[in-house]
């Protein structure tokens, strides 16, 4: 979360927020440790273990409010995720996916949709905060760095949910959306053929590739996941 307002109240007693749905998982992290190793695998090891958050430690959304921070639930890239608003600045986490601007003026752009994934749920979090977005200064990604139009790239994150979806769809067929070495290959060069967003993967770092490539099948799986779930309830 964004830095509070008051620094007395920081120096005063250390305290965090998260979801509703979250705090038990903090008070008692195994199930999201194991949810963790799951999803990320060594990564998460590397990470290391999360400690239990005593419930003292834990703040409210009008705690927070009262500093000047306006919380806005945000699922999609989790169920518990969250945005802050603060001065002009709106913290979006990963809510419009992972960002970094490039040294020749683009920006690379890619969801950041975990296995357990809604497209309608993410894309109604991007509307959210396209309400708020008026006025704004800046948005915040929590991977990483500052973008100066707020509508226009949450607009543009949005698009780019429902195109990768698209793309999937046309990569699969029903009984057979599931993840392959195959078809992320298939499906990488697709999208850096047909998204301007996602293009610039190329002109990373390569270290930030490798790391892009892992989340990249955390993406697919979860977006494939999302098609097999509306297969079924056609």
């Amino acid at each position: 979360m964004p830095p509070l307002a008051s620094r007395n109240w920081c120096r005063k007693v250390s305290r965090a927020v998260c979801h509703t749905r979250g705090r038990s998982h903090l008070e008692a992290p195994e199930r999201l440790w194991d949810g963790s190793r799951q999803v990320l695998g060594e990564v998460a090891e590397i990470y290391g273990r999360p400690q239990p958050v005593p419930r003292a430690a834990l703040a409210s959304y009008e705690e927070l409010a009262d500093e000047g921070i306006e919380t806005i639930e945000t699922p999609g890239h989790a169920p518990h995720h969250l945005s802050f608003l603060h001065r002009g600045t709106l913290f979006l986490g990963e809510a419009a996916g992972t960002f970094q601007a490039l040294d020749d003026g683009r920006w690379y752009l890619r969801p950041a949709t975990p296995p357990r994934f809604f497209l309608d749920v993410a894309t109604a979090s991007v509307d959210r905060l396209l309400e708020r977005s008026a006025g704004l200064k800046r948005a915040a990604f929590g991977h990483y760095g500052l973008h100066g139009d707020v509508a226009g790239m949450l607009t543009a994150a949005r698009a780019q949910m429902t195109a990768w979806v698209g793309e999937l769809e046309s990569l699969t067929a029903p009984g057979r959306r599931v993840w392959s070495p195959e078809l992320q290959e298939k499906a990488l060069q697709r999208l850096m053929d047909t998204d301007p967003l996602f293009a610039p993967f190329t002109g990373l770092d390569k270290d930030i590739q490798l790391r892009e490539i892992d989340f990249f099948r955390n993406t697919l799986d979860g977006m494939l996941g999302w098609l097999h779930r509306c297969d079924v309830n056609r």
